[in-house]
């Protein structure tokens, strides 16, 4: 009998709201001929085929081949479900999910790393507890970066990874007070709306 994958909490929630970020995080090694998808790091959203490894060539375990549609017929790249998420087999039909913010894939992939990390640490025992420090670190990675997201857009993600609706009114005020305090304290306003790239398409 194979034994089940327990997800950690979010992700299980994430995958049932649609969330791109949380399906990469539980994909396993593609095969030769698989579409994929990037979704980290100085290479989101480029998209490619998997492709036969050399004998040449030297892998670690979970990298492979991968020939990217901007680059020439003879260059390929490695990838590694390590340092890199994933998405196999994605299509154009699927959409956006509609609580996803109005910011690029990169920084959409770093908002999403945040909200795990929340997610994880305040759920104990089959109970949750929000972690302070933990929200924090939201609240700074937003402000750092300067994202355009509001108080209400953080808790559609926050919701969308299983964050109890009684914490809604909590964390939506501490949002809103703790990067407004930063701004007055230390500058740097959100700057304009930036569309969503595709993510799928």
């Amino acid at each position: 009998m194979t034994k089940r994958k327990v997800l950690k909490p979010g992700i299980a929630a994430g995958i049932n709201s649609g969330c791109p970020f949380c399906l990469a995080r539980t994909t396993g090694l593609p095969k030769v001929k698989d579409r994929i998808q990037i979704l980290t790091d100085y290479r989101a959203a480029l998209k490619g085929t998997v492709v036969e490894t050399p004998p040449s060539i030297s892998l670690r375990k979970g990298e492979f081949l991968v020939q990217f549609d901007h680059d020439r017929p003879e260059i390929q790249q490695k990838v590694s479900l390590e340092r890199d998420l994933i998405l196999i087999g994605f299509t154009s039909e699927e959409p956006i999910p509609i609580w996803a913010p109005p910011i690029t894939l990169r920084e959409a992939t770093e908002l999403d790393n945040a909200v795990i990390q929340f997610c994880q640490r305040g759920f104990s025992g089959n109970r949750w507890k929000p972690h302070l420090l933990s929200f924090y670190e939201i609240i700074k990675r937003v402000w750092s970066k300067r994202l355009p997201v509001e108080a209400k857009e953080v808790w559609a993600i926050l919701e969308a990874h299983g964050v109890p609706q009684l914490y809604k009114k909590r964390l939506t005020e501490l949002f809103h007070d703790g990067r407004n305090l930063l701004e007055y304290a230390i500058g740097r306003k959100p700057i304009k709306k930036k569309g969503v790239p595709p993510v799928l398409s």
